[in-house]
């Protein structure tokens, strides 16, 4: 079990709290956006060491927003819902949503679909762009309605 869980915070937190901290203190001031990744499992508690993991993702995100702030740096966290197209069940080990995973996935929505890449890095790149500097500490969640906060 303990080794579950260090792999999920490695893979899910770790792989996202060193790089950052590398780079931060090589951001030039008031030009710097930082847009981390999470998971609506972060908001909603379900995937047990995972979305610990993203939720941990989501309260770093915050931190960093707090301690680059003074320097004119954004820090953001997209929490995206149900994504489909990407790999991520694949690489996780889930194997290939089929049919019916989709359409379940896709009823849990206000919107009644699953999320495209697009509708992710449509999100991201507005955070990075030099118009977003007004932005920052925020949880952003495209999500189609599957998890409302």
């Amino acid at each position: 079990m303990r080794a579950r869980w260090v792999a999920a915070l490695d893979k899910n937190l770790l792989s996202t709290v060193l790089p950052v901290e590398y780079l931060l203190p090589r951001v030039v001031d008031d030009r710097g956006r930082i847009v981390l990744i999470a998971s609506t499992s972060a908001l909603d508690g379900r995937g047990g060491p995972y979305a610990t993991a993203k939720a941990a993702v989501a309260g770093y995100g915050r931190d960093l927003a707090l301690r680059a702030g003074a320097r004119g740096i954004t820090a953001n966290v997209v929490v995206p819902g149900f994504v489909s197209g990407t790999g991520f069940f694949e690489v996780g080990g889930y194997g290939t949503p089929n049919s019916a995973m989709l359409e379940q996935a896709a009823a849990g929505t206000l919107v009644g679909r699953v999320g495209t890449p697009r509708d992710v890095t449509h999100i991201v790149t507005k955070l990075l762009s030099v118009d977003a500097g007004w932005i920052t500490g925020q949880l952003i969640s495209p999500n189609g309605g599957m998890v409302l906060h």
